[in-house]
């Protein structure tokens, strides 16, 4: 049984997937990570901002690399060991980056770059 959702019917046509919706978000994400590249300097220790932005675009490629490989369907363990990558990802964002204390989300960021 296949759940229809109407947005994707309504932007994508009849018969649409949810794969049409994310094929289109990564496209969207990638366009957006090309723009982020040259704003934000890579990986510098006291930027907070840029380093977040660079979590982020880590996310965009892990997204690719799923994408592909749920496309080839044959390695299931990969697809699962870069879902739960890009789950920690996001958690480490929303734990460090999310702190509406500045102090702490200062001290959160140093804590994370030392942990490595």
């Amino acid at each position: 049984m296949r759940i229809d959702i109407p947005e994707n019917t309504q932007y994508f046509g009849e018969g649409a997937t949810n794969f049409n919706a994310l094929c289109n978000c990564q496209i969207f994400l990638n366009i957006a990570s090309r723009k982020l590249r040259s704003l934000y300097p890579q990986c510098p220790i006291d930027d907070i901002k840029a380093t977040e932005v660079s979590i982020l675009l880590r996310i965009i490629t892990s997204i690719d690399s799923f994408v592909f490989l749920c496309l080839q369907g044959v390695d299931y363990p990969s697809c699962c060991t870069i879902a739960r990558s890009i789950a920690d990802i996001l958690i480490t964002i929303r734990l460090i980056y999310q702190e509406k204390d500045k102090n702490e989300q200062i001290f959160r960021h140093y804590l994370y770059l030392l942990d490595g």
